[in-house]
């Protein structure tokens, strides 16, 4: 079993296009959103929150969770794609 990408707590500040990536990552890795849907949504907000197996959504910062920089989760799981990282 590969280990995820995604840490609880943490939060992306994303663009739409990045958005519609960790999305995807996120539901390849178990996630979904807090109502419990699996489908791409939400790209206009801001910021994407990882929860315990859950995602969320904010136009602004909730200072409580760690942002993390989207350039390496994303080049990571274009690593993951290639199947150049576990």
């Amino acid at each position: 079993m590969r280990p995820k990408l995604l840490k609880h707590n943490t939060c992306y500040k994303v663009t739409p296009e990045q958005s519609k990536e960790v999305q995807l990552l996120a539901f390849s890795e178990g996630y979904q959103w807090v109502d419990k849907c699996n489908v791409v949504d939400y790209t206009d907000k801001e910021y994407l929150y990882i929860l315990p197996n859950q995602l969320a959504f904010s136009e602004e910062r909730l200072k409580e969770y760690q942002l993390l920089a989207i350039d390496e989760l994303l080049f990571l799981a274009k690593l993951r794609k290639q199947q150049v990282y576990p």
